[in-house]
């Protein structure tokens, strides 16, 4: 089950109004993880798994690597920033 504490470091790192149900979505979808009745995962599954209302461990897991893949381009981002702020600097 997604904890508080994760909803809440997600919520810092990535922003409130960060859109990681479709990407989840997609990802369940590329993953070919399907309900029981063979569809992917409604947004609303998703939103409730994220909210700790519903447990799926797939979802959880898609939530978790999305997370991370994002903190990720973040880091990589941040870090190319730097460098170029600082290559500017010599020119």
């Amino acid at each position: 089950m997604i904890s508080q504490e994760f909803r809440q470091k997600f919520k810092r790192d990535l922003g409130d109004n960060f859109q990681y149900s479709s990407k989840v979505r997609q990802k369940l979808e590329a993953a070919k993880i399907y309900t029981n009745r063979g569809k992917v995962a409604h947004i609303k599954t998703i939103n409730n798994v994220f909210q700790g209302y519903q447990d799926n461990l797939a979802i959880e897991l898609m939530i978790m690597e999305l997370y991370e893949e994002e903190i990720a381009k973040k880091k990589k981002l941040e870090k190319l920033r730097n460098k170029y702020s600082t290559a500017s600097e010599d020119f």
